[in-house]
């Protein structure tokens, strides 16, 4: 379970058999889950969370990811990750993946935000 499956740039259903074979966890990289499946989403991500050890957060904006959480161009889709993080209690790594240090400070301020509502 400390060896984890990423879902990439295709659907993550493709390496379920895989990992349930192998028993491995997934990384959820929710950008790409939002940019590969931006109708049904948020269905695929509550069905990967109960077997993910890590989670991959970052913006979408104008189409592409790994942008601020704060520069997001749905800040719903950002309150629903969060939401969804606690209301199943996930206790596993969350890696802020972007490549700036303003990103890492914007998204930082989003998501202290978030904590204190």
């Amino acid at each position: 379970k400390k060896i984890c499956v990423e879902n990439l740039s295709y659907p993550w259903q493709w390496h379920q058999r895989v990992a349930d074979t192998l028993n491995l966890s997934w990384c959820i990289d929710i950008g790409h889950l939002r940019l590969n499946e931006p109708d049904h989403w948020k269905e695929s991500f509550l069905a990967i969370l109960p077997h993910a050890r890590v989670i991959h957060w970052h913006g979408v904006c104008n189409g592409s990811d790994h942008c601020s959480l704060s520069d997001d161009d749905d800040v719903d889709e950002v309150y629903f990750v969060f939401g969804s993080l606690c209301k199943h209690s996930f206790d596993g790594v969350v890696t802020l993946e972007v490549f700036s240090e303003e990103d890492l400070w914007n998204s930082m301020k989003t998501i202290k935000k978030f904590c204190q509502e």
